[in-house]
């Protein structure tokens, strides 16, 4: 990608492995896993629509999504991009590089926590909700269930 781009093309993944390869390892990450997601509703979405055009049931795992959290534990700031939260805080960024961003998005969160909290009581404290995917749906953290059909 050049600098500066913020959009992927054909051209940036001719040489990528194709979805089925990737669903295997990916899959054996998310199980049973709390996930973390800058802008969770367009990452799960995205998911979802990926599974189902695939005809995959989904995994079972429990996601966040870090701009909520942002929101309640820094309140008050103009904008919670993860570019902004990240030169709020110091931490490095190459942004749209998804390895990069999901290092940011953690450190992020590791920043907003307080020293022996666990990933329960943290998100306790902070007021934030908790997403879900299962075989056969998918909880939003506001509560909103969809089945697949």
């Amino acid at each position: 990608m050049e600098r500066g781009r913020a959009w992927i093309t054909p051209d940036d993944v001719a040489e990528a492995p194709p979805w089925d390869e990737v669903w295997e390892e990916v899959k054996g990450l998310l199980l049973g896993a709390t996930v973390v997601a800058h802008n969770a509703s367009f990452d799960m979405g995205v998911l979802r629509a990926t599974l189902a055009s695939h005809g995959l049931p989904h995994p079972s795992f429990q996601y966040f999504c870090s701009v909520t959290m942002a929101r309640r534990v820094w309140p008050g700031h103009p904008t919670y991009n993860l570019k902004a939260l990240c030169d709020r805080h110091g931490i490095p960024l190459k942004h749209h590089r998804a390895g990069n961003d999901a290092e940011a998005t953690a450190e992020v969160v590791l920043r907003a926590r307080i020293d022996g909290d666990t990933i329960g009581s943290f998100l306790r404290r902070s007021r934030v909700n908790l997403g879900a995917f299962y075989p056969g749906g998918h909880r939003t953290p506001g509560g909103k269930v969809s089945t697949v059909a």
